[in-house]
């Protein structure tokens, strides 16, 4: 199974500060993780937009939100860290406005043929294809409101072949909502480290009982 997970935060960034050298110098990484982040040709910082890796993490961050992801499990627990170091410590006065995890996976399915499976599924619950219809691809989506945020649901074919199921579950956390009492274009005392270190691993295993669910109906 292949898995993505990243984090976004959502507020009024300031991209050009968010480069390895002032990581470094804010205490966030270390010279050697500066070096080799500087060595590398993808790293860019300009006024809209920068960009540059960790390790297995990539960091990225735009005028209205920042972003770190990685394919590796075990570096989870350090995006969560450094985004909770970087805007509690270094970068408290960043108005955030929201946050949000997304948990990416492509699983190979038991199914012979995905997109047909995930068709009659669909095919089922709507009734809109033609018995004989040969379905090439399949997205199936749910937004679902909640009194803190919005959970997304994408399940659909991936471009790794036929046999392989592609799920997205989107957990996106409004601040405004969490903090009663804050009005959304000041959300600027709270602490990001709590809401995270509460709602990631209840999201992470939500995500991950979602997804055997759904592989158990498909079989």
């Amino acid at each position: 199974m292949n898995t993505l997970f990243s984090l976004v935060v959502v507020g009024h960034m300031n991209p050009p500060i968010h480069h390895p050298t002032w990581y470094r110098v804010a205490g966030l990484i270390s010279e050697a993780d500066e070096a080799t982040a500087l060595a590398l040709p993808d790293t860019i910082c300009t006024s809209q937009t920068s960009q540059f890796n960790l390790a297995s993490i990539n960091i990225q961050c735009h005028l209205n939100r920042w972003q770190a992801q990685s394919n590796e499990a075990t570096a989870e627990k350090k995006i969560l860290d450094l985004a909770a170091d970087l805007f509690d410590d270094r970068l408290p006065h960043t108005p955030v406005t929201a946050f949000g995890f997304n948990f990416h996976s492509d699983v190979e399915g038991t199914a012979v043929n995905v997109p047909q499976v995930l068709g009659e599924a669909f095919q089922r619950s709507l009734q809109c294809l033609d018995e004989e219809a040969d379905v090439k691809a399949v997205l199936l989506m749910a937004d679902i409101e909640s009194p803190l945020g919005t959970f997304r649901i994408h399940v659909n074919t991936s471009q790794q072949g036929n046999n392989v199921i592609s799920f997205v579950f989107n957990y996106e956390y409004q601040v405004a909502k969490m903090v009663p009492g804050v009005a959304e274009q000041h959300c600027l005392q709270f602490s990001l480290r709590r809401f995270l270190e509460d709602r990631h691993p209840i999201d992470a295993r939500d995500a991950c009982e979602r997804r055997q669910r759904i592989m158990n109906s498909l079989r």
